[in-house]
């Protein structure tokens, strides 16, 4: 019995719709069980607050964040229209559910034009997102809750998906979608696909030139709404102050994002996980250059025909993802060239090193090397064991390709049920958002002291909402970013909701400043009663609300929250009067 190799003309795919369909829903199943936690999601309380302010004038508007600048113009615009008829949790859901079956269907396309079967999708995707979630360099992720690069990652999937192609140009337009709704996504995209073009050496590439310029062209203008919004962050300000604004945000606000040396020792361990495990894969394509045919064929039969041009499809595509990895592992090499310059700048007197690297570094050049990394390894791995006839083997195979096919479903099967299973238990055995989990305090505490303290920021967050007007400015916990989430109130500033322009960015540092101080001792200070009366002068605060862990002593005001039989250990709100 011949053994057959999958190419990009679909052999060994599935040819009813209802078989793509129920591929389809598995990779949705495998995003679903992977990310569907509790509202709001870490980003989520303050991205989908932007874009309920687009459709809703009125005081939130004036929020030194919820003010500023829209970089994700299209994203707010788009999903700011369900909050008209939706509360904010459902716009959630919603657009969670689009935005996953969107990366579903990209992955399908990834799979399916990679030349894989169809039924190792599901599979393949399980194991990447065991390799994005444990083998994190720069904190970045894909699948979760909903904002502007989840959709921008799914437009990524599919505009990559045409380099297996013979329309390869394709991949522009579907690129340039990606970039209107993230820029530096779709912006990091461009640059690594054409690098890995350029490694490669493509004929087809010279060949249509024109096609791939025009088309690229096209990429651009499609991404125009993304562009045009980021380019003006930086305008009605100085270059001394857009430099400033880059410092902060660099090397004080999201170093953990941008720069090498900032990322945690644990985060750079485990890298090297999906890092020595792209190398291996590298390694193993480039040693076997030559391709041996099956010997006791003749060397003119069909059947080896057949098998040495889908080996070297194989070959081909294995080779266009180890390329897309070497581009993003170049891209995170500049950026780690770029930090450098700017400490031994800086070590040596070099006034200005330190922020160029910032105005550099800004532009997030680790933001593709997390995903991209793993999935390169992972989709050249499996198609060199396709190109040995080693994943669907049938009678004739050998017991060495037999047991390499259950070598690699036993890995993939082991790593996507490791991470499923991680995620699941997490999701379940938790009812608290990760947006509260994450800046709440809570993380050394026991179950039962974690809920206690969940339940009191909801309760005092509904009472806000419910007995205070929506025009007084707040002055709120420093480590908290759901505020605004919960009570549609402003806050004088919130460590989370940095503005993305220079301008308001700056002001939002100020206001930051002044407001969290901290003492010798590093600790930081309570808010005394005169500290309370000068930010009113400064910035027009009418309330505040204390976190009774660190607020030891109450300010000498009005206590306005909790009164009479109202309850609450942790939060308590004073009104500061003249």
């Amino acid at each position: 019995m011949k053994q057959e190799i999958t190419s990009q003309d679909g052999k060994n795919q599935p040819k009813s719709t209802a078989g793509l369909w129920g591929i389809f829903f598995l990779i949705f199943c495998v995003f679903f069980v992977y990310a569907a936690e509790a509202v709001p999601a870490v980003n989520e309380s303050h991205y989908l607050l932007k874009a309920y302010v687009t459709y809703h004038a009125g005081p939130l508007t004036e929020d030194i964040f919820l003010g500023s600048a829209d970089t994700h113009w299209l994203f707010f615009r788009i999903a700011g229209l369900l909050t008209l008829f939706c509360s904010l949790e459902t716009t959630a859901w919603i657009l969670r559910i689009v935005g996953w079956a969107l990366l579903a269907y990209g992955w399908l396309k990834l799979v399916q034009r990679s030349g894989l079967p169809l039924i190792l999708a599901p599979f393949l995707a399980a194991a990447w997102l065991c390799g994005l979630h444990y083998g994190q360099l720069s904190g970045e992720w894909v699948v979760g809750g909903i904002e502007a690069k989840v959709i921008a990652y799914a437009f990524l999937f599919i505009g990559w998906s045409y380099l297996f192609t013979d329309k390869s140009y394709w991949v522009w337009p579907w690129l340039g979608a990606s970039s209107a709704f993230h820029v530096l996504v779709g912006g990091w995209a461009v640059i690594a696909t054409a690098l890995a073009l350029m490694l490669i050496g493509r004929q087809d590439v010279r060949r249509e030139f024109r096609q791939h310029l025009l088309f690229l062209f096209i990429g651009g203008a499609l991404s125009l709404p993304g562009l045009v919004p980021a380019l003006q962050t930086t305008v009605g300000v100085t270059a001394a102050e857009n430099s400033a604004a880059a410092e902060i945000y660099v090397y004080q606000r999201i170093p953990h994002h941008l720069c090498f040396s900032k990322f945690s020792e644990k985060r750079r361990t485990a890298f090297l996980i999906p890092l020595v495990g792209y190398i291996l894969v590298a390694t193993w394509f480039f040693a076997q250059r030559t391709l041996k045919l099956d010997s006791t064929k003749s060397p003119n039969s069909d059947d080896q025909r057949m098998v040495a041009e889908g080996t070297s499809e194989c070959r081909k595509h294995a080779k266009i993802w180890l390329a897309l990895g070497a581009a993003t592992l170049l891209l995170a090499l500049m950026g780690i060239v770029i930090e450098q310059y700017g400490l031994q700048g800086e070590a040596m007197g070099w006034a200005s090193a330190s922020l160029t690297a910032a105005k550099l570094l800004k532009f997030y050049w680790f933001r593709l090397i997390d995903p991209v990394v793993p999935m390169s390894a992972l989709f050249a791995l499996t198609l060199l064991a396709h190109s040995h006839r080693a994943i669907l083997t049938q009678r004739d195979a050998s017991p060495a390709q037999n047991g390499w096919s259950v070598a690699l479903w036993v890995g993939l099967i082991a790593l996507g049920g490791f991470v499923l299973k991680d995620r699941f238990q997490q999701l379940t055995q938790s009812s608290m958002a990760e947006a509260d989990y994450r800046s709440l305090p809570v993380r050394d505490k026991s179950p039962e002291e974690r809920q206690v303290i969940y339940q009191d920021w909801l309760s005092v967050c509904q009472w806000v909402k419910a007995n205070t007007s929506d025009e007084g400015l707040w002055l709120t916990p420093r480590h908290q970013q759901t505020f605004k989430w919960y009570t549609h109130r402003t806050e004088l500033a919130c460590w989370k909701d940095i503005p993305q322009d220079s301008k308001n960015m700056l002001e939002w540092w100020n206001r930051l400043q002044e407001a969290y101080q901290k003492d010798e001792n590093g600790e930081w200070k309570e808010w005394t009663t005169e500290r309370l009366h000068e930010l009113k002068k400064m910035y027009g605060i009418r309330y505040v609300l204390v976190d009774r862990r660190i607020q030891e002593e109450p300010p000498l005001l009005p206590l306005v929250y909790p009164l009479n039989d109202e309850w609450n250990e942790t939060y308590a709100i004073f009104e500061i009067v003249p």
